[in-house]
């Protein structure tokens, strides 16, 4: 049985050559998944975080005339219909 397993390998072109390069290839084959996943690791963690800028006089004027107006509005309906709507803040 074991002379059948060597006149195999000696048909194939010897076995632990074979293997060896084998082994070769897929070790290139193994470092090349491990260095696309630690990429593609490393992009999910580098997330881009932006400063919290403070508002500026000319927002805080818009968002104050928006305020007023949306009470203006609120205001508005409650007037055409007394008793119907309340003003609720």
């Amino acid at each position: 049985m074991n002379s059948e397993r060597t006149e195999e390998n000696g048909k194939r072109g010897g076995g632990k050559e074979r293997e060896r390069k084998m082994a070769v290839v897929l070790g290139s084959i193994v470092d090349s998944i491990k260095t696309k996943v630690m990429k593609t690791l490393k992009k999910k963690k580098k997330s881009k975080v932006y400063a919290r800028m403070d508002k500026s006089s000319s927002m805080k004027l818009k968002i104050r005339s928006l305020q007023a107006q949306r009470l203006i509005d609120q205001t508005l309906k409650a007037a055409d219909r007394p008793g119907k709507i309340s003003i609720s803040s």
